[in-house]
């Protein structure tokens, strides 16, 4: 059998070992500073940035200074001239744009709408007509006998009794009749 190494065998069993290295001035010393150290150096690096940040100065603007066009015209020209013509009263930018009510072909007559050809949509307004019957988006409107179904995207905030205008396109219902297809509005 071999012969034991006693003083290291010792050193392990000892049971007073382990406390007294850790109470070492040297023990506790490396502790503190591997606890300390990384603290110290993150409020050293903050400190830095933060002195490098307010000593800086202004910086440089993201704004372009240079306002002369490029391009093919070269650097005299503003840019062109506005494309949006200037208008001197809300009827000329009507007149110009196009209204609806300045439609001549828009059919206005109940009985003309539902006369009309099914082939092709058309534009029809309607002024001053009572509301019948309202069934979800289904309303339908009325002038003297004639009366003719209107069908609204949303459900129409109007009730029975209602005069209101009504603008939209001719369309084939599922039985092949005419209805408006467009927009209720309360007079």
């Amino acid at each position: 059998m071999a012969k034991e190494n006693t003083e290291h065998s010792d050193e392990i069993t000892d049971p007073n070992n382990p406390p007294r290295v850790l109470l070492r001035p040297g023990a506790r010393r490396a502790a503190l500073w591997s606890y300390l150290g990384p603290v110290i150096a993150l409020f050293l690096i903050v400190g830095v940035a933060m002195i490098y940040w307010v000593n800086r100065g202004p910086s440089a603007s993201d704004v372009r200074v240079d306002d002369a066009a490029v391009g093919t015209v070269g650097r005299d020209s503003p840019g062109g001239g506005d494309p949006q013509a200037t208008f001197k009263s809300p009827d000329d930018e009507l007149k110009y744009r196009g209204s609806l009510d300045s439609d001549e072909t828009a059919i206005r007559t109940i009985d003309r709408a539902r006369a009309a050809d099914g082939s092709a949509p058309q534009r029809v307004m309607l002024e001053a007509v009572a509301v019948e019957k309202v069934e979800g988006q289904v309303t339908w409107v009325k002038k003297g006998s004639d009366q003719i179904a209107v069908v609204s995207d949303r459900t129409p905030e109007v009730k029975t009794g209602d005069v209101v205008s009504v603008s939209g396109m001719t369309e084939r219902d599922a039985t092949g009749g005419l209805r408006i297809r467009g927009n209720i509005h309360k007079n």
